[in-house]
């Protein structure tokens, strides 16, 4: 899995996930496969899904627009991948990944304290 370790809040994240495996060990690829990712945090209504886009090579490219970005809560977020295909599900796999605090104004800039 190659979800960053870190995003900055209203930015474009974007990152390539290769084909998987199935449940008798054949390539599971986008031809005939769904990539979906889904972030969560510990707060309510803090969340992303993220669905794969096919490429030519059997993997997913996976794209969060910055319009999504920008509504997520600075902090820890657990993200979870997973392989569909009809009523096949199978995990892709999971971790933990850290929002920073968007730092973007305009105008004049309010007070920020990054400690917090």
């Amino acid at each position: 899995m190659t979800v960053p370790a870190e995003i900055t809040a209203g930015t474009t994240v974007q990152w390539i996930e290769a084909a998987g495996v199935d449940l008798n060990g054949a390539p599971a690829t986008s031809a005939s496969w769904t990539l979906t990712t889904y972030l969560r945090m510990n707060h309510t209504h803090e969340g992303a899904t993220v669905v794969g886009t096919a490429r030519s090579d059997g993997g997913w490219t996976m794209l969060i627009a910055a319009s999504v970005t920008i509504n997520l809560d600075p902090g820890t977020y657990y993200w979870q991948s997973r392989l569909t295909s009809g009523a096949t599900v199978l995990p892709y796999g999971q971790g933990t990944l850290q929002v920073l605090p968007n730092l973007y104004y305009t105008g004049l800039p309010a007070a920020y304290d990054g400690l917090s």
